[in-house]
């Protein structure tokens, strides 16, 4: 038999890592290893994470790309406001964020004569 007091850092780490898991909408170990070790502040949302990488692109002077990256930040953040209909625009999180949602923000832009090159690099693929 252990005696409790070994077993007892285990059971708070353990507790710690529960709470760490519910606190998080979207689980990846590498967010929830932030929660858990509180290494890096919480990044639940879209402008989040389109913020840091534009300040990675501006400390790598590419500044191009991050304006691209502002503009179609502007974008999302134009059209978010414009489902809201009048009402505060929710935070843009990735889980409201589906195909139909984009298929949407393409014919906003479309309909908003934006060209389909503006179109095309404002809705183009983040992870490359």
């Amino acid at each position: 038999m252990v005696p409790i007091w070994i077993l007892k850092p285990q059971i708070a780490l353990m507790d710690k890592a529960e709470e760490a898991r519910d606190a998080l909408t979207i689980f990846t170990f590498e967010r929830f290893e932030d929660k858990l070790y509180n290494t890096a502040p919480p990044k639940e949302d879209i402008p989040s994470y389109y913020e840091d990488y534009m300040r990675k692109l501006l400390e790598e002077e590419r500044i191009g790309s991050a304006d691209n990256y502002k503009l179609s930040l502007k974008k999302l953040n134009q059209f978010n406001i414009h489902l809201a209909k009048g009402r505060k625009p929710e935070r843009l999180h990735f889980f409201i964020v589906t195909p139909e949602w984009l298929n949407k923000f393409e014919r906003w832009m479309l309909n908003n004569d934006l060209s389909t090159n503006t179109v095309g690099i404002s809705g183009k693929d983040k992870t490359s």
